[in-house]
C-alpha cells in the first residue's frame, strides 16, 4: 500500500514473452494475449522480457527458491489441501521475507500509485473472452 492506497511495480520482469501470449509472435500487444498479459497492459505496467544470460538467471534463482522452498515447507507441515495451503501462506512469506529480503537504497516508496479505483481492480482482473457477433446477430466463441 502507497500512503494508504494501492500501488503498483512500474515493471514486470518476465522469462519468456511467449507467457504473455498464446502464439509466440507479437507476444508483447498481440490480439492473442493471455489474461495476465491483458491484466497487466491495462494496468500500465510495463513488461521487460529477460533478454540477458543474468536477467534470466534472476527469474530462475527466484523461481526455484520459491518452488522448492513452499513444496517442501507444505509438505513438511502435512499441509494437502487449498483452503490449509492459503491459511499457512501469510506465515510462509513471512519467514522467507527475513531470510531473503534486501533493505532497499532508497526510503521513498517509488511505486507508481494505482491509475484506476480500486474497484476497477475486478474488471481488470478477471477471466475474459471474446464473442463475435454475425450479420445473423448470432454470437460465436472459439469460431462455433
Amino acid at each position: 500500500m502507497r500512503d494508504g492506497l494501492f500501488a503498483l511495480p512500474g515493471r514486470f520482469l518476465l522469462g519468456q514473452a511467449h507467457c504473455l501470449s498464446r502464439e509466440l509472435t507479437d507476444a508483447m500487444g498481440g490480439s492473442e494475449m493471455t489474461q495476465f498479459g491483458r491484466a497487466l497492459v491495462e494496468l500500465n505496467i510495463e513488461i521487460l522480457c529477460a533478454n540477458s544470460s543474468q536477467e534470466k538467471g534472476w527469474i530462475e534463482r527466484a523461481n526455484r527458491t520459491l518452488q522448492g522452498w513452499l513444496v517442501k515447507e507444505l509438505r513438511l507441515a502435512g499441509l494437502c489441501d487449498m483452503a490449509a495451503n492459503n491459511r499457512f501462506l501469510p506465515s510462509f512469506v513471512e519467514h522467507f521475507n527475513e531470510r531473503f529480503a534486501l533493505t532497499s537504497q532508497k526510503t521513498e516508496n517509488l511505486h507508481p500509485a494505482l491509475h484506476v479505483k480500486a474497484t476497477q481492480l475486478a474488471d481488470i482482473l478477471c477471466h475474459r473472452e471474446r464473442r463475435r457477433v454475425s450479420q445473423q446477430l448470432t454470437m460465436a466463441y472459439a469460431r462455433k
